[in-house]
This record gives C-alpha cells, structure tokens and sequence, in this order.
C-alpha cells in the first residue's frame, strides 16, 4: 500500500490458490501432514545432487574455501529433475536449457491455478506475475546463463498472462518483497489477479561454501530455531499462490485460504558492519507497520518467526520483537511464537512462502504447530518479563477475545510474518484468517461429477488421489462438512477444469455416494449403471443434442448432459451455477508426468567448469511434442498426421518448417502452431530464407502474425498466388526435412549429454543447435 496509507477492508487481499514443491513433499498436503507429525525434513545431500563427501569439512568455520563447507544436510525437494515437458509444449532438447528452478514454477503455477479452481480461460489475461528468486546456479552446470526473468516469462507465455511482471531478489526477504509489489499491484489496480512465486533449489555445492561464510551454516543434521545449535540449515522450495484483492474474491466465491491485511518492506541501512542485524532497525520496521496499519499488535494471536538457528540473528530478531511489541502493550508471556525453519530448514528466497504456506494450513486447522528440539533454549534469547512464549506443543488456535466497556468481543485469528534478508532488507505481513462462514446451501436432487484426463492411466490416478483426499485430507479441516458440500465440489469439477480427452461423469445423490462410486469403480465393479466413461460412449457426438444442453442443465437431467459431455461436448456451466449458493473448493488437479532429465554428474562440472550438460532418459523421443493451441487444451504427444493427402503446395511447406524446426515432416499438419514446436529466431531465419528463394521479398512481420502452418498458406495464397500455382507443378525442389531414421545417432539428447562430458562437442555448439 502507498507509504502512510492505512490499511482498509477495501485494500485486503485474498490468497485464493496454493501450489508447491515442499521439503521432502510433492504437495503441501504432504507437507502439511509432516510438520503436523513433527517430522524432521532435513536429510543428507542426496547422492543425486552430487557427492558431498568432496567438500564437507567439518571443521570448516566463516573463513570462505571454495567447494568447502561443514554443513552435511539440507530440506530438499523431491523430484527435481522430472518435469512433464510435453504438457507445457516444450521440446526435451529445449529443456536442456531451462534451469530446473523455471520448470518447476512452470508446474506450481499450473497446480495453483487449479487448486483456486481455474482454468487458464477463465482467469483471463489480467494477471500479474511476481516471482523472489536469488541462486541462479543452474549456469555452473551449464554454460548458458540462468536469467532470473525468465521465470516469470515463461509461465506469462504458455498462460498469456499480461499484467505486471517483476522478479525480485532481496536474499532471503525476496519472496516478501514479491508479495508486497504484488499487494500493491492489486490495490493499484494494475491487475486483477496476482501469482506469486518463490523459488529456491540447490543444484551446486558452492551454494554450501558461501553459506559457510556468509552466515554460519550449522554442522548439525537439523534445524533448530531458538535453540541452542550452531547455525542455520538449506532448504528448497518452489511455491506459488494466487492472489485477488478480498472484495472480488468473494464476489466471485473463490476458496480463501487467508488474507494479508498489510504489508510493509524497509533496509535496514548503514548498521555496524554490512550485514549486520540490527533489533532497533528490525523493531522500527514493525512498530512503523502496526501504526500504518492501523493493526495493534495485542489483536495479533501468533507469530511466525523468521528465526533460521543462528543464535545471535534470533536473539536479535526476539529483541526487535520485544521492543515493537512493548511499544504497544505491557502485556507478558501472551503471544505464542513458532517457525516453519524448526521443522524445514531455511529456505532462503522461498523462505517467506513457506512461512506463509504453514501459516494459512494453520488457520485452516485452527491449530499451532510447535517448535522442535527446544530442551535446549538459545542463551542468548531474553525470555524473562517477555511478551511473548516459544510454542513447544501443539496447541488449540482459539480466537483472541477483549472486553470493551460491558461486551466481549471475539478477533478473528490473526498473525505476523518476519523475513529479514542478510543485506538489510527487511519485510513484514499481518495476514487474518477468512473469518466468513460458510453461507447458506442450495442443494440438488442429484449431483454430476465430471472427471477426465489425456489418458486412462491418468483417469485412473485421478480417481485414485481423489479417493485419498477425501479419505486422508479432509478429516484435517476444521470446516470439512461445510465447505465441500457436493454442490461446492461439483461446481469446482464442472468450472475449474479442463476437459481432456478421456472422460468419466458421475451422477451420485450426495458427497458420499460420489466418493463410494469412486472406490467401486477402482475396484471394477459397476453402479447401476451411473458411470459413463467417453471410450463407451464413442461415435457419440451429436450437434444438434448440444443445442439441448442448457434445456437439460436446467432440467437437471444429467444422464442426458453426461452421454452428451463424454462424447466430447464443451458444457457452458457458468448460467447454471448463477443462481446458485456454491464456492470453489481445494480438489486434486492434473498429475504432471515424471519425465526424467537426470542432470550430469556435477563433480565434471566443479573439475571442469567449461563442461557440462542435462541428459534425457533413455527412450524418450526427443521430437515429441505438444500439439495443443493454449494452455486450456489437453496435452498429447505428436502422432503421425491423419489429415487427409495433402496437396503439393502444403506439402511443400510443412516440409518446409519441419527443415526450419528440426522435426520428422510427420509430426506436422497445416493446423500445427509454431511455436509449441520451438520456432525460435533460428528457426524463423531458416524458414524466411527458404521462403525468399520461392517467393521473393516479403514482410517478416508475418512470423509474428501468423501462428499455424495453414495461416501461411492462406497470405501465401492471397499475396502471390502465381507462385502458389507454381508449386503444384512438377520440378518444385521441395524442402527437405529429417526423418527420423536420418537423424544423427549422436543426436540423441543423452549421448549428445555424455558427448559434451567427455569433450567431443563444444557447449556453444550445444547452445547453437538449441
């Protein structure tokens, strides 16, 4: 918000969606079912990462060594170097190139959208990105630089996202710093949706060696904020949410997980020595938050802690807290304290996000969750006549209450989040449960439940994940019964997800009876015939049943709707939802599939710096690619074309952009869109120059406007149709694209992987055929 601008009901803002990659968890349901277990996600470095027996020294202090350090552990991701490639119509050779930070974002910004119950369509394009990223690594493995912008370019391209877009890198506040331009984006009006992503993944061992020297990292295999260890542990994350300002959240009855009330940045400035925490500096900052705000801290009911384990840093940010609180109240031993760090390490520039991602499951829980290894209390902490306590149980998170004049009042739950980067700057969140109840229900007869996937086997999972979520997950939410009432989750299934290619409906007469169909049909047993799956009902389609949607949506007819959706129909649901009590629910979405792109050994890269390269698994094809226009089509692997024969004039041009694109003529038809194929600056000189020698100049403003194969026949056709004519005669030299059995075997992306290790072939010849 502007600067001495208070906070207002106007001016809140929602967090509608949640996506992520989390310390030892694919998702933050997992995540959150191991900090409620206490569960300790520090591990060893994984082999997989490198060999971190070459450079742990365990005596090793703050003098920097390069490649040593006396760190051992980290909280690591899981499955850092899969990534679905197809589905985002990228080439796997193309992937070479992305640093592994900017694939995942591209798979939690998908996850997110879904989790608020979206579609890339209907989110529309006023959409501002804002990521906080620091390490860019990724380049001493490969020499191809890792530019922190292109995160966020790349997920505004494959959704068209074209609101604001920043990346921020303020060290360990970064992803604070995003929230807040994003805060501000919204109130301002430069956008009506935000995502914002943190990011941090460890994919080199010199990230160890400047934590050794730049703030102490700890020796020991855990985290332990506010205890008494020897420093601060790794951690990875990739998180997005999705933000909207509170007052269109709830006109558009989106799932609010919680809300940021306020949020304010400053630098600490000149302290004693660079670096240097300074608890004046840090109390400032929130005492001048609480007044801007207009927020007094005695409403607030819990604080997350940006403490990391290093026991002066956390002894100074308690001092800081001491002081911004005392300046308000006297009152002791009141407001609990905790952090995310105890259980996950500190996650650097994601570190605000994982904050955030435990404090919003702690308000959907109505529970705090404790710090862990607290039998030893950093001496350095002054406890003693304090106003606050170390959480060190789980415990109730009940509403804070106040007696003005003769009535007591009840506060909603309300919370404070710290984030303090090494080179001063410094950030601070309110964020507020969403205290609304659940408003009245509009119930049906009977329920439809639409479920698809690009394949059976995905279906399967689907149904599978959502057996487990009804099953596992909901028990852990306060307001289960409520908040996914059928029509609730009918109307996320119906409006918040693409319709693949394989397709299942539903019809089921309460929540139960859905999730019972589900088991049954896992299990291979039928239900009186309610399921319908679309490979029964091929041959289907019929144009003039899809004019009797709506007359069959109104009357509730959903055998009819369901034969009708499952041949292939796109349902326009929104009128029949109109009218109706519902909101967006949290429901599992896609299922990204796990492509390997196992990353090379990095002791050939820390030996040799020049070398270095990104390998495919065995057996994937590496001219595989998406074939659908935009993110709201399902993704499928290029088959060869089915198209009728084509003509000479068509056939001359995709063998044309085939040349031009490196690709088999076959995975080619005149409907295919360029760029999910990787027509890039290489590729459109190749296809201009070819075009030049058949046609004479031209405009090359025609590879911007036309997209398909088809679009350049059409001006082609319409410019200079002699030349056209010219290609359906005989003696045209056609371009010759590769087939498949003509590419060179050295070609294949793991072989040219090992070729680039072993010294055969150049990185700059790697970057050119990229």
């Amino acid at each position: 918000m502007a600067h001495g601008q208070q906070a207002t009901k106007g001016s809140d803002i929602a967090i509608i969606g949640l996506g992520g990659r989390f310390p030892q968890s694919i998702d933050y349901q997992l995540f959150w079912r191991k900090l409620m277990d206490g569960a300790n996600l520090i591990e060893p470095v994984p082999a997989s990462r490198w060999d971190h027996r070459r450079y742990c020294e365990p005596e090793q202090q703050a003098a920097f060594v390069p490649n040593k350090t006396r760190c051992q552990h980290g909280a690591f991701v899981p499955e850092h170097d899969r990534f679905d490639a197809s589905f985002f119509h990228i080439r796997p050779e193309e992937v070479l190139a992305l640093d592994p930070q900017e694939r995942i974002a591209l798979e939690t910004a998908w996850t997110c959208m879904e989790d608020a119950g979206y579609t890339p369509a209907s989110l529309g394009t006023d959409v501002g990105l804002f990521c906080g990223i620091t390490y860019g690594e990724y380049q001493k493995l490969l020499p191809i630089s890792s530019h922190s912008y292109m995160l966020n370019n790349r997920i505004a391209y494959f959704f068209n996202f074209q609101g604001p877009s920043f990346t921020t890198d303020a060290g360990c506040c970064s992803s604070l710093v995003a929230l807040h331009l994003a805060c501000r984006s919204l109130q301002s009006g430069d956008c009506r949706t935000a995502l914002v992503t943190g990011a941090n993944l460890i994919v080199h061992p010199d990230h160890y060696a400047t934590a050794s020297y730049m703030l102490s990292s700890s020796s020991e295999p855990h985290s332990s904020p506010f205890g008494n260890d020897d420093g601060w542990v790794p951690a990875e994350g990739v998180v997005s949410m999705l933000l909207k300002p509170l007052e269109q959240a709830q006109q558009d009855r989106d799932h609010i997980y919680g809300i940021i009330k306020s949020s304010h940045i400053r630098n600490e400035g000149k302290t004693s020595w660079f670096g240097a925490f300074n608890p004046n500096r840090q109390a400032a900052l929130m005492e001048e938050h609480f007044r801007k705000s207009g927020i007094r801290p005695e409403t607030i009911s819990y604080v997350e802690a940006a403490a990391n384990g290093s026991p002066l840093g956390d002894a100074i940010e308690l001092e800081g807290l001491r002081t911004a609180f005392r300046s308000f109240t006297d009152m002791r031993g009141i407001f609990p304290v905790g952090t995310v760090k105890s259980n996950a390490g500190h996650g650097e520039s994601v570190s605000t996000m994982l904050q955030l991602t435990k404090l919003l499951l702690q308000f959907e829980s109505e529970k705090l969750l404790p710090l862990l290894r607290l039998d030893s209390v950093n001496p350095n902490l002054r406890m003693e006549d304090s106003p606050f306590y170390l959480l060190q149980s789980v415990q109730e998170w009940k509403r804070p209450s106040f007696q003005i004049g003769t009535e007591r009042m009840e506060a909603p739950r309300r919370a404070t989040i710290s984030s303090f980067g090494a080179g001063g700057d410094m950030g601070h969140l309110i964020c507020e449960e969403n205290a609304e109840t659940d408003g009245e229900r509009t119930p049906l007869a009977q329920y439809f439940f639409p479920l698809s996937a690009p394949s059976q086997e995905q279906l399967a999972e689907l149904v599978n994940r959502l057996i487990r979520f009804f099953a596992d997950e909901m028990p852990m939410h306060a307001r289960y019964a409520n908040r996914y009432s059928p029509e609730n989750v009918m109307f996320t299934l119906c409006t918040g997800r693409i319709a693949y290619a394989e397709r299942m409906a539903i019809m089921a007469d309460s929540l139960e009876s859905f999730i019972s169909q589900l088991r049954e049909w896992e299990q291979g047993q039928t239900t009186s015939g309610r399921i319908i799956r679309s490979t029964e009902q091929a041959g289907l389609k019929d144009a003039g049943a899809a004019d009797k949607a709506a007359v069959w949506m109104e009357e509730q007819n959903w055998p009819k709707l369901a034969k009708l959706w499952v041949s292939g129909a796109e349902l326009l649901w929104e009128p029949f939802f109109r009218s109706l009590h519902v909101t967006k629910v949290s429901l599992p979405g896609y299922r990204f599939q796990r492509q390997h792109f196992p990353i090379a050994p990095v002791e050939a890269r820390v030996d040799s710096p020049g070398n270095a390269a990104t390998a495919v698994s065995a057996g994937v094809d590496p001219h595989a690619a998406a074939a659908a226009g935009n993110g709201d089509r399902p993704s499928r692997a290029v088959k060869p074309s089915s198209e009728p024969k084509q003509t000479s004039a068509e056939a001359w041009f995709i063998g044309l952009f085939a040349e031009a694109l490196d690709v088999p003529a076959s995975a080619l038809t005149i409907d295919s869109e360029l760029g999910e194929y990787g027509f890039q600056s290489s590729s459109v000189l190749a296809a201009s120059l070819r075009l030049e020698e058949q046609f004479g100049s031209f405009p090359k403003t025609i590879f911007f406007e036309y997209q398909t194969i088809g679009a350049f026949i059409a001006y082609f056709e319409r410019e200079c149709p002699s030349q056209m004519q010219a290609l359906s005669k005989d003696g045209v030299t056609m371009p010759h694209a590769k087939h498949e059995a003509e590419r060179p075997e050295a070609e294949s992306i793991e072989k040219l992987a090992k070729a680039i290790l072993s010294g055969e072939v150049t990185a700059d010849w790697v970057i050119q055929k990229i």
